[in-house]
Formats: structure tokens, C-alpha cells, sequence
């Protein structure tokens, strides 16, 4: 089963996400045991995958420069931003724990408790410079 010829795509390596007040377990766990069971690695085609960021700066119109990620997801949603060239801001919401910033390499241009906050330092940014 370990042919390098065949290939499997995955939506995302999420780890886990918020239902009803409560953490379940993400794809990331099944593309993972996939991976481990083929000898091969998932191109993943939704967050954090670059493509998926590039995807949707193109069909917005958008440069990446011009466009900011707010999210809960310091994997997924910062992290994929940063390395797509997207700001980013990291809201402490939806499936935030406490301290995921200073368990990544991603780093965030600015921490906010709520979309609202997030808005509001982007437009206070903006003001002056970006993020």
C-alpha cells in the first residue's frame, strides 16, 4: 500500500474544532492515521494549505497585502494566513485555549478577546499603518 504513485487529497489537518460547547475531534486525526497507514502525506486543499489562501485572494480580487484573516485557529487560520503573506489576527474565541500563541511558531499581528476588538484593531491600525 505503499505506492508513491497514488495520492490522497485531505480538507485540512485540523486537530479539533467547537460543537456546542465542546471540542470534537477534526479531520487532521484521520488524515493523519491516512498518512501513517499509506506511507504517503495528504495534499491538503483547505486551510492552512497556501493554495487555499491564494484561492480566494484570486477569486476576490485582492492582493495579499490589502487583505486581513481574523481567526480563532493559530494552525489553520494564522498560521496559513502568515504563510500565504496575510496579516492576521488572532481572536480569543470559538475554539481558542488559552496560551495557543505561545504553543506555535505562528505569530499573529495582533490578539484580541472578540470579532468586535479584532474590527476595531484593524481600523485603528489601518489609521496608521497596516497590522
Amino acid at each position: 500500500m505503499h505506492d508513491k504513485t497514488r495520492k490522497f487529497y485531505s480538507m485540512e489537518k485540523g486537530k479539533f474544532y467547537k460543537e456546542n460547547d465542546k471540542l470534537m475531534i477534526d479531520v487532521g486525526a484521520y488524515t493523519a492515521a491516512l498518512e501513517f497507514s499509506t506511507g504517503l502525506t495528504a495534499d491538503i486543499f483547505g486551510k492552512p494549505s497556501v493554495l487555499f489562501f491564494q484561492h480566494a485572494l484570486k477569486n476576490l480580487g485582492l492582493n495579499s497585502n490589502q487583505v486581513v484573516m481574523i481567526g480563532d485557529d493559530i494552525v489553520g487560520d494564522i498560521g496559513g494566513a502568515q504563510l500565504a503573506g496575510i496579516r492576521s489576527v488572532l481572536v480569543q474565541t470559538g475554539k481558542y485555549q488559552e496560551g495557543d500563541e505561545s504553543r506555535h511558531q505562528y505569530i499573529p499581528n495582533g490578539i484580541v478577546p472578540n470579532l468586535k476588538a479584532a474590527i476595531l484593531h484593524i481600523r485603528t491600525k489601518n489609521q496608521r499603518s497596516p497590522c
